[in-house]
């Protein structure tokens, strides 16, 4: 694996970084409250989007890739013109620092977690809230939607995955498994399996009809705050306090490792080519490796 890009700007740790859904640009965001954009073609900074008063703790880019939503230990939801930077909405979203922010795939409605004990379902383009989720008393998320989007999931500080509807709002189930707190989510490639990781870096694979588990991969990731997995399905990178794991999605085996000195990796995304994955870290750093 090649030395990382190294892109430097922020003032204080970077808890978030995401591409854009063409590919095209890297957003990174985290203590000092700014969103900054990049250019994937030379990464070179191109902008800021400012606005927040705190911690920017977490990016989703809308389906059709025009409106980008983050959320903020300022305890606001804002949704933000995508690549002009220019501010639509802002919204109170819980008395807690946010936590987790994700579209429906209809684009329809997001959803947002956070420290305090209430999920929230809003409308968008709107951002009027439809429906207050009561999760575990504090530290929810991250969330992700069904693919036909009746379901929302959320994980947290407990040791389950909360399952909800999203038209009524009301808990439907509890998937156990784990043993410490959800710390993140996704679908598989196909969307046929649900994907969950926890703080000790076990990572749980159920079959989304019947919610059976169907893989256990025990990852090196103690202490692991993201995951990601490769747009070929195939690779799974887990956040670990120092670095991120490389591990088969089929067999659960160790691919690589990528060393980074911080303390602290707090999310990992891969480009929508493969070609890239992005990480965010303490040290103010954002590291961009070559995949293929």
């Amino acid at each position: 694996m090649s030395e990382p890009i190294i892109l430097e700007g922020h003032s204080g740790h970077v808890m978030c970084a995401t591409f854009s859904p063409d590919g095209k640009k890297l957003l990174s965001a985290g203590f000092s409250g700014e969103l900054f954009l990049w250019n994937v073609r030379g990464w070179k900074k191109i902008g800021a989007f400012e606005g927040h008063t705190n911690s920017v703790n977490a990016l989703a880019f809308s389906p059709d890739g025009k409106t980008l939503a983050s959320v903020s230990t300022d305890t606001t939801l804002k949704l933000w013109s995508y690549p002009s930077g220019k501010l639509l909405r802002s919204v109170a979203a819980g008395k807690r620092p946010g936590s987790s922010v994700r579209f429906s795939p209809d684009g329809k409605h997001l959803a947002t977690a956070s420290y305090d004990p209430v999920i929230r379902l809003w409308s968008f383009p709107a951002c009027e809230e439809v429906a207050a989720m009561k999760g575990y008393p504090k530290n929810n998320g991250p969330v992700v939607f069904s693919p036909d989007g009746k379901q929302l999931f959320s994980g947290g500080v407990g040791n389950s995955v909360l399952v909800w509807s999203t038209s009524s709002g009301e808990k439907l189930e509890e998937l156990s498994g784990h043993k410490t707190a959800v710390m993140a989510l996704t679908l598989s490639k196909d969307k046929r399996h649900l994907v969950t990781a926890d703080y000790h870096g076990t990572v749980l694979v159920r079959n989304m009809k019947d919610r059976k588990v169907l893989q256990t991969i025990q990852t090196q990731g103690r202490g692991m705050m993201g995951l990601a997995l490769s747009p070929k399905g195939n690779i799974l990178a887990v956040t670990r306090p120092n670095g991120v794991d490389l591990v088969s999605f089929d067999d659960g085996s160790l691919i690589g490792s990528l060393p980074v000195k911080a303390q602290g990796v707090y999310s990992v995304r891969f480009s929508p080519d493969g070609k890239w994955l992005a990480a965010a870290a303490a040290d103010k750093r954002v590291r961009v490796w070559e995949m293929e």
